[in-house]
Formats: C-alpha cells, structure tokens, sequence
C-alpha cells in the first residue's frame, strides 16, 4: 500500500510540475503573421513589367562581344562616339556574330575600361556589351549603343 502511495503522489507531482508550464505556453500571445505578398518579389506579386504583360515579348540581355577593337572615337557631351570590333566570339547569336566586323554608338554614359590607361587602339584585343532583347538581329544590335568597352590590350 505504501508503494502505491508513493506511486500516485509522484505522479501528482509530476502532474503539477508540468501544469504551469502547459498553462505558460497557452498563455503566450501567438506569433504575428506576415501577409505573404509584404515582402514578396515584384514578380511573385504580378507586378506589370514586360515579360509578365506579355510572354511573347523577348527579355533584355546583355550581349557580350569578345574580339579585336578596331577605330574608337571617344564620345564628348554633345556628340556621341563610335567603337568598332571583329567578334570572335559572342555570348548570345554566336553563329551570326562571329567573324562580323560592328561598330557601335558610344555614348557619354558608355563605360570605357583602358588597358594600363593607354589609349585604345587598332588590333587591340576586347569587350563590348550591349543590352538587347534576346535572340536580336545584327540590324537591331547596331542601333543600340554600348553599354560598356573594355580594352585588354594589344593582340597576340
């Protein structure tokens, strides 16, 4: 009788132990909830841009064209520049690109990168980039301006 006694007493004890703790979980205040569009994405939002207006519509991509500069002229506030390059290689429309000879508008806001801070010129190798939409015709590329010139220096 004695063991049963004790028996029941420490599961009332126990019992009590863990009450308050069941009651202090119940009484905490639940966690605030975020609505799930409040730091959702523009585009998980449905925001309108172009390509969510208008699946049909190509995204703008930067085209990086890798080969030998040829004539650059600088562009000045009022007028605008010129760069010209035979692609050797391309990131986008390789097969069309490469072996092509482009020039490009320059404009005040085209960043040009020097090699060793010496002027470009003719047979050094670089980079040109300029942003189109995707899977754009040569036409289409050379009425837009570059974006960015970079001179790697003379050619092997």
């Amino acid at each position: 009788m004695r063991k049963f006694q004790f028996l029941v007493a420490a599961v009332m004890a126990a019992a009590l132990i863990g009450v308050p703790s069941a009651a202090a979980v119940a009484a905490k205040p639940p966690h605030p909830t975020t609505p799930a569009s409040a730091n959702a994405s523009a585009n998980a939002r449905g925001a309108d841009t172009a390509s969510s207006a208008d699946p049909t519509v190509a995204p703008t991509v930067m085209f990086v064209l890798r080969g030998t500069l040829g004539a650059y002229i600088p562009a000045t506030s009022t007028t605008n520049g010129s760069i010209s390059i035979t692609v050797g290689s391309s990131n986008f429309e390789r097969t069309a690109l490469k072996g092509l000879t482009l020039t490009f508008a320059t404009s005040p806001e085209t960043i040009v990168v020097l090699h060793e801070d010496k002027p470009i010129t003719l047979g050094d190798r670089g980079v040109v980039k300029i942003r189109a939409p995707k899977g754009s015709l040569v036409t289409t590329l050379l009425t837009k301006a570059a974006s960015q010139v970079i001179d790697q220096g003379a050619g092997r």
